[in-house]
């Protein structure tokens, strides 16, 4: 698995970057589509005090050590990509070693979620617009947790 962390962009714009990333950098390290995921955590980096979201971004790239031969063009295609959204990036690739990884499939269900994969409901009572309990309650939620205060 290959996963590609990016700090110091706003979250919602690594799920753009990673519909038009995915296959060209899974072309360019030989390998499936889905080893490739992306991380976006809400994470900013700040300098002396400043955030730099958008200005200075760091793409970590993790992965198995015999992709190092592909990290140059890897890198290229990051950059050339996130360039548009992104003033200044550095990519740093952190590689680790398969041997200490592990994974389980659950085969009833597919290996990720798609745009056309929809949940069924099977409980119609969640369906129900007449159980819809809009009431708001007035009392007080911590009576009984605080010490004798609300007695």
């Amino acid at each position: 698995m290959i996963l590609i962390e990016f700090i110091g962009l706003d979250q919602y714009l690594v799920g753009d970057v990673s519909k038009v990333l995915t296959k060209p950098l899974a072309n360019v390290f030989e390998t499936n589509p889905d080893e490739i995921n992306f991380y976006a955590p809400n994470a900013q980096i700040y300098h002396e005090g400043i955030e730099q979201t958008s200005w200075y971004t760091i793409i970590r790239v993790f992965l198995p050590e015999k992709y190092h031969p592909f990290e140059e063009q890897a890198a290229k295609i990051l950059i050339d990509e996130v360039n548009r959204l992104i003033i200044n990036v550095r990519v740093e690739f952190h590689y680790f070693n398969e041997h200490h990884t592990y994974f389980h499939r659950n085969e009833e269900f597919p290996l990720f979620m798609k745009d056309n994969i929809q949940v069924e409901i099977e409980d119609e009572a969640m369906l129900d617009e007449e159980n819809d309990d809009d009431e708001i309650y007035e009392g007080n939620v911590f009576k009984g947790v605080l010490d004798d205060e609300d007695e």
